[in-house]
C-alpha cells in the first residue's frame, strides 16, 4: 500500500492583508473558527496525518491550532 504525505506550507507573512490571515476568525457554515483551522479541516477528512509549516516564530498560531484540533487529528506543525 502506498503512503501518502500531505505538507502544508503555510509560512507567508500575510503582506496584502495586513495582518496575520492564517488566525483570523471566520465564520463558515455557522462555526467560528480560524482561517487555518477552515483550511486544515478537509484536508484531515482525506488523510491521517497534515503536516503544516508556519513561521518559525508563530508560536501562538501552533497554539491556536491545537486548540482547535481535536486529538484524532493528527497534525505536525512545523
Amino acid at each position: 500500500m502506498q503512503q501518502v504525505a500531505v505538507i502544508i506550507l503555510a509560512a507567508g507573512f500575510s503582506r496584502f492583508f495586513r495582518s496575520q490571515k492564517l488566525s483570523y476568525l471566520l465564520e463558515v457554515n455557522g462555526h467560528v473558527k480560524p482561517l487555518i483551522v477552515h483550511a486544515l479541516l478537509p484536508w484531515l477528512d482525506m488523510f491521517e496525518e497534515l503536516t503544516v509549516v508556519i513561521n518559525a516564530d508563530s508560536f501562538a498560531l501552533r497554539e491556536l491550532v491545537n486548540a482547535e484540533l481535536t486529538a484524532q487529528q493528527a497534525i505536525k506543525i512545523n
